[in-house]
């Protein structure tokens, strides 16, 4: 329903998901350097640490593909918003 505004209580906030998104990584990592004095020493240590064990052949090498278990928490109410129920079940459907 584009354009229709709903009236909500000054401690309701709407939340609006944002247009596109980025991942956070290097700004939590510069924050990180920024504000814990240890944090650039002990990223150090790990890369030199993941460089002798490599050198020394001490890495783990898997026989075959490795599974990675993800979860993946998704809204019910977005997607309710995007497709409608039938289509969900017909798609999801075992």
């Amino acid at each position: 329903m584009k354009g229709k505004r709903t009236t909500r209580r000054k401690s309701q906030k709407k939340i609006v998901p944002p247009v596109r998104r980025a991942c956070g990584t290097m700004a939590v990592h510069s924050r990180l350097l920024e504000q814990d004095p240890g944090f650039g020493q002990r990223l150090v240590n790990l890369e030199q640490l993941t460089a002798r064990r490599m050198f020394a052949g001490l890495t783990h090498r898997a026989a075959g593909p490795t599974t990675i278990p993800v979860v993946v928490h998704v809204s019910t109410t977005q997607l309710m918003k995007i497709f409608q129920m039938p289509k969900l079940k017909a798609k999801f459907r075992d």
